[in-house]
């Protein structure tokens, strides 16, 4: 292109943006206007019940961010969701079930342009602060999310997911909590199991932060595992190709394993509570500083605690604090 050309088209350019800016052009212009023109399009609805004849709450639902909050200024369970004509839910109390689920479902509609930008792809699940339900969640391509104001009780807890985040925080469950997420993470904050917590993720990272349960058995494929202040009495976590990190691990009996990646971190404890057992192929051990070769195995076997670490391929590096 010649000289003269590129001056054009630069001061064409800016002619252009000079007639936005004039007319009051903006991104935030663009999004109302979407939402506007997208809005029209669905509506949103509440469901409420009342709370004492419900036991369970169960969602099969796909492509749709689950919410599960508390609310204290209603006795009821109420539901906040959307529908469009061509994607409809039915939320219904049988038998003491509460059940979420699509009763008219298009499909993809890949030439929706606007009206699926701004729809909100969303419910929400307010249950009272004193309630205590077994909760069974099923909700392939979104997030799910328990995020209670206040302390949430539940019976049980089962969430099974996909590509998408799930995440605990400020709940108690008086017998399990079962994850399983395919292709995404698991994130945990100030979460209680009555008997057992298992979590089952593949390529994303699963996150405890002040984290308690009898029996706790974490697998992250190809994913990393941060244990943030966990207690158990029997621990056992598995990764593979990342990180394992370990903040205060407060256990009495823990089996750490990870192929292909670190494990890094500190234990609740003396050395000589552990009967401690390590085994590293083609990596380093290091434990309060000190460093071995391939493998560590504590003298004695009549110690409170035990804990067994197996790695490969990358460096264990464990501190033990009182």
């Amino acid at each position: 292109m010649k000289k003269p050309s590129r001056i054009a088209v630069i001061v064409g350019l800016l002619l252009i943006l000079a007639g936005f800016a004039w007319s009051g052009f903006s991104g935030q212009r663009i999004i109302d206007d979407v939402h506007a023109i997208s809005s029209k399009d669905f509506t949103t609805k509440t469901a409420d019940f009342d709370s004492a004849p419900i036991q369970n709450i169960k969602t099969n639902l796909d492509n749709l961010r689950v919410v599960v909050d508390t609310n204290t200024a209603t006795n009821k369970v109420t539901v906040d969701y959307f529908e469009t004509e061509e994607d409809k839910l039915a939320v219904t109390n049988t038998n003491g079930t509460l059940q979420i689920s699509r009763s008219i479902e298009k499909g993809a509609d890949y030439l929706c342009f606007f009206r699926c930008i701004s729809a909100p792809h969303k419910i929400t699940i307010h249950v009272p602060a004193d309630s205590s339900y077994a909760y069974d969640v099923t909700a392939n391509n979104g997030p799910v999310a328990f995020e209670p104001t206040d302390a949430l009780l539940t019976k049980s807890i089962r969430i099974e997911s996909s590509n998408s985040s799930v995440q605990l925080q400020n709940v108690v469950s008086s017998s399990t909590i079962d994850l399983r997420n395919n292709n995404g993470s698991i994130k945990l904050r100030d979460t209680k199991a009555g008997s057992r917590l298992t979590l089952e993720s593949s390529n994303a990272r699963t996150d405890l932060n002040r984290v308690e349960a009898p029996i706790i058995k974490a697998n992250a494929d190809n994913g990393s595992m941060a244990l943030e202040y966990v207690t158990s009495k029997d621990l056992t976590a598995t990764a593979s190709n990342a990180l394992i990190t370990l903040t205060n691990l407060a256990t009495e009996h823990a089996t750490i394993t990870n192929d292909n990646g670190s494990i890094a971190g500190t234990a609740v404890g003396t050395k000589d509570d552990y009967d401690t057992r390590i085994t590293n192929d083609n990596g380093s051990i290091q434990i309060d500083g000190d460093w071995y070769s391939n493998s560590y195995f504590s003298d004695g076997s009549n110690r409170s605690k035990s804990l067994t670490i197996r790695g490969s391929n990358a460096s264990v590096k464990v501190n033990f604090i009182r």
